[in-house]
């Protein structure tokens, strides 16, 4: 893993970040996990923003539907269109509260 983080590769530290969600091949950690899809947004990668975001909205670690809505909507200006159902759906939930 430190490889990946020194060359800077997001693909390979959101695979990393979901074996960790997963628990697959390795054992979870949601710790590790965020540090990850945190790491990879800083490279304005749209996937990890999605991610990150779908990580504070389940609250994983801390739900933050705030935080949720900022990195969905900035995947969204990225143009990752799975952003925008999610933002959509931060939203809407959030409405209901």
């Amino acid at each position: 893993m430190k490889v990946t983080l020194e060359l800077n590769n997001a693909n390979a530290m959101i695979k990393i970040a979901n074996m960790y969600m997963s628990g697959e091949d390795i054992e979870q950690d949601y710790e590790k996990a965020k540090e990850l899809y945190e790491q990879a947004c800083e490279l304005e990668d749209s996937r990890a923003m999605v991610e990150l975001g779908k990580f504070y909205y389940y609250g994983y670690i801390n739900k933050d539907t705030e935080k949720a809505s900022e990195l969905f909507k900035r995947a969204a200006e990225l143009g990752n269109t799975n952003a925008f159902m999610c933002l959509q759906v931060c939203v809407f939930m959030v409405s209901k509260l």
